[in-house]
């Protein structure tokens, strides 16, 4: 029958033998599809609220920056972020008073 309606330039025709061969499908569940993607989203270990979105499973997404926050007691790597990106500025403290490399905390 899937050969039938692959071959049939007759769209009727075509919409019934696969209405047909859903239903089929169907009625004796031949399988159950399961669709679970395998995707990484990378990200610094210190921040908190990103979630899997199974609705865009294949990733390409990124997670929204107002539902991100840093994790309790988080603190930057000062030494770490100087040592890859010696002219960063950022800020610091409860205060958040801005620093760079040459006037780090």
């Amino acid at each position: 029958m899937l050969q039938k309606g692959k071959s049939s330039a007759d769209a009727n025709v075509r919409r019934d033998i696969y209405s047909w061969l859903q239903q089929l499908y169907v009625d004796h569940v031949v399988s159950i599809p399961v669709s679970q993607g395998v995707y990484f989203q990378a990200m610094r270990a210190d921040l908190d609220g990103w979630q899997y979105n199974p609705g865009f499973p294949s990733g390409g997404t990124f997670p929204r920056f107002d539902v991100l926050s840093k994790k309790d007691g988080a603190k930057p790597d000062v030494a770490d972020l100087c040592k890859n990106y010696p002219g960063a500025g950022f800020y610091y403290g409860p205060n958040a008073t801005k620093k760079d490399c040459t006037n780090k905390p």
